[in-house]
């Protein structure tokens, strides 16, 4: 009925009308001077030609539908273990977002490029002043009024739609489900089209959790990001790199310019000096140990051929 009938147009105009907006008095004490709103991908279809909304911009894409199930319950298990309620009973958006920060990544885990057009219609022509304080004068007597909107809906919306559907035979007459993608998966359609699958089917819920699983293990950068922080890494990938090379040098039978063992005390005093900062022995035993790991990840293309000489001096 949407589609045939141009529908999602009129719930949109309808923000604008009379009666909404009594409604909306008699539930908060107060009127709204204007709407704000997001298309689900890019320049909204509905909006399009709505003289009430503008296009004024778009999102970053930024959002949480991407982050699988899985992946969300590791994270909760982290925030309970070694942060406060006041984290754990933010929302699920604030709570990503926290993780994203601590962990260096900023707000780049919550961008999943899908940006959305944002809307924004004044509701007369009082609204501007009176939001820029230039006058406290608002009423609602030159809405129009529901029936008004529906009449105009009809003649220009509606009978419009319907006779073209009509005319090049595409009307729908029954409910069609799409195909998801892979991406798709995690959009508000999947809460759609799916909704007693996800509610009321055991077998479903079980294949998502194992897909939900599969992805989080294709992609475990974050998980070893948070084991990271669970160890209070703080030395750098190159800071890392060089205890390695003094662990190899130590299994070689090595020792130092004065023909002392090399040693964990050592090792900290030295490279304390080298690198200007403090540099335990107790740090030095969790890197040497592979207690605190460095991920493949942070080797990129030109040194990709030492992790797995860092593998191997992990496991000697």
């Amino acid at each position: 009925m949407a589609h045939n009938l141009n529908i999602g147009k009129l719930l949109s105009i309808l923000a604008f009308s009379k009666e909404i907006q009594e409604y909306f008095y008699s539930k908060y004490g107060y009127y709204y001077v204007a709407v704000c709103t997001t298309s689900l991908y890019g320049k909204s279809i509905q909006y399009d030609r709505i003289k009430e909304l503008k296009l004024i911009g778009y999102t970053k894409g930024y959002g949480i539908s991407q982050i699988p199930d899985y992946l969300y319950d590791e994270m909760i298990i982290f925030m309970k273990k070694y942060y406060t309620n006041k984290v754990i009973n933010n929302s699920k958006f604030r709570k990503i977002s926290f993780i994203s920060r601590l962990f260096g990544y900023h707000d780049n885990l919550l961008l999943h490029g899908n940006i959305r057009g944002i809307y924004f219609g004044y509701i007369n022509d009082e609204s501007k002043k009176l939001l820029n304080n230039q006058s406290n004068n608002f009423n609602i007597h030159n809405l129009r009024s529901i029936n008004e909107i529906i009449n105009w809906w009809k003649n220009r919306w509606a009978m419009n739609r319907w006779n073209n559907l009509y005319n090049n035979k595409k009307i729908k007459v029954t409910y069609e489900l799409k195909n998801m993608n892979k991406k798709e998966l995690f959009n508000e359609y999947i809460k759609q089209y799916n909704y007693n699958n996800y509610h009321n089917n055991i077998e479903f819920n079980l294949k998502i959790k194992n897909n939900n699983k599969k992805y989080y293990l294709e992609n475990r950068e974050l998980k070893n990001k948070v084991d990271i922080s669970k160890n209070k890494r703080i030395l750098s990938f190159y800071e890392i790199i060089e205890i390695m090379n003094w662990k190899e040098k130590k299994i070689n039978g090595d020792k130092f310019t004065d023909n002392k063992i090399i040693s964990h005390k050592k090792v900290s005093e030295l490279l304390s000096d080298k690198f200007n900062k403090k540099i335990s022995e107790q740090m030095i035993k969790y890197y040497w140990n592979g207690t605190v790991k460095l991920y493949e990840e942070e080797f990129n293309e030109n040194n990709l051929d030492k992790y797995n000489w860092y593998n191997d001096l992990i496991i000697n």
